[in-house]
């Protein structure tokens, strides 16, 4: 699990700070926030909250997407542009693009030479290096 986003909304476009007070969810500005799904990955099992109008695709703590594929590292890179990365301003790890039983996924790492040299990818490279706000 990464520490740091339990209390927040992620989305594709947007990440916005949440609290749960008076059995509602309120934003940043106290605002309710009526939209919110919780879910929980069916990969690693953890939970995240995400927008009902503007779905995270992949989850956050362990990169698997349920429903997208890339075949190739530049059609990760496209999609990756599009997304709204702030919330890793507030987390120890990065997410770094990985080869894997021919796709290519996301892995979120405290450490991307660790990543690189544990076997488990055919090719590990920085998703992010020119996407960070």
């Amino acid at each position: 699990m990464i520490r740091g986003i339990e209390l927040k909304a992620l989305g594709k476009t947007r990440a916005i700070d949440i609290m749960y007070e008076g059995g509602q969810y309120l934003g940043p500005n106290g605002q309710v926030v009526d939209n919110l799904l919780d879910m929980a990955c069916y990969n690693c099992g953890n939970s995240y909250y995400t927008f009902e109008d503007d779905m995270m695709e992949f989850c956050p703590h362990c990169g698997v997407f349920e429903r997208r594929r890339f075949e190739s590292y530049e059609d990760l890179r496209v999609w990756a542009r599009e997304q709204s990365w702030s919330f890793t301003q507030s987390i120890p790890e990065i997410y770094m693009a990985v080869h894997l039983e021919g796709r290519w996924e996301v892995r979120p790492t405290k450490d991307p030479e660790a990543l690189k040299f544990s076997g488990r990818y055919e090719d590990v490279r920085p998703l992010m290096d020119d996407l960070l706000p």
